[in-house]
C-alpha cells in the first residue's frame, strides 16, 4: 500500500507529538486513499555535530524527556483528510501552529493543501531512512518480476556426477534463485513528502 513520508523540522515534530499541531501544510497535494497513513521524517539540522548546537536534533516528548531524532522516521499517523485550499485559511494557519502571513510565505504564494492529523504513534525507537522502501509498481519484488529485487543465483549441481548443470533439456539454464531483499530502499530523506511503501 502507498504512504507519503512527510520531512518536517524540530519544532513541527515537537508540536505534532504533543498534539498542538493538527495540520500539516503541503504545496502540492498527494494523491493518497484516505485514511491512510503518513510517517514523520524528522529533519537533520545542518551544523548538528557543532558543540552549541547538539541540541538541535533532540526531540523533546510529552513527559520531558529527550531523544536524539535528528535524520531518523520519529513516528507515524493517519492522514483522515486533505484541507483543500477553498477553505478559511485562518482556519488552516490555527490548526497548523502558524499566523496567515507564515502560511502564505510557506506556499510561495501558492494555494496551501493542510494534511489532516490522526492517531499520532510515536516509535519507541526512531527508524532510520533505509528501513523504508520507495513507492514502487510491484507489490511483492519476490513473487513478481521486479527489477529492483536482489536476488542470489546459485549453479544447481547434479547430485550423481557431482558437476554443475547448466542447461535443461529445454535449453534453458539451471539454477536456483533465492530473493533476499528490495533495492530500492530510500536513500535520502524527501525534500517536503515523497511516496513510500508502508512497512
Amino acid at each position: 500500500m502507498k504512504a507519503i513520508m512527510l520531512s518536517i523540522n524540530a519544532n513541527d515534530c515537537e508540536l505534532i507529538v504533543s498534539g498542538k499541531k493538527s495540520l500539516v501544510i503541503c504545496r502540492t497535494e498527494p494523491k493518497l486513499e484516505r485514511p491512510s497513513v503518513c510517517y514523520v521524517y524528522h529533519t537533520k539540522t545542518r551544523n548538528a555535530g557543532v558543540r552549541w548546537n547538539d541540541w538541535a536534533d533532540c526531540l523533546r516528548l510529552p513527559n520531558g524527556e529527550f531523544i536524539n531524532a535528528g535524520g531518523k522516521v520519529i513516528g507515524e499517523f493517519v492522514c483522515c483528510g486533505i484541507m483543500h485550499p477553498f477553505s478559511d485559511l485562518r482556519f488552516m494557519a490555527k490548526q497548523s501552529c502558524l499566523s496567515v502571513d507564515e502560511l502564505l510565505l510557506y506556499s510561495h504564494g501558492k494555494t496551501p493543501y493542510g494534511l489532516r492529523v490522526a492517531d499520532f504513534k510515536l516509535y519507541d525507537k526512531p527508524k532510520e531512512l533505509g528501513d523504508f522502501r520507495k513507492a514502487c509498481q510491484y507489490a511483492k519484488c519476490e513473487k513478481e518480476n521486479c527489477p529492483h529485487a536482489l536476488v542470489k543465483i546459485t549453479d544447481r549441481i547434479n547430485l550423481l556426477t557431482g558437476e554443475q548443470e547448466f542447461y535443461a533439456l529445454d535449453g534453458k539454464p539451471k539454477w536456483d534463485v533465492e530473493f533476499i531483499g528490495c533495492a530500492n530502499k530510500l536513500t535520502r530523506p524527501p525534500r517536503t513528502w515523497q511516496y513510500v511503501q508502508t512497512l
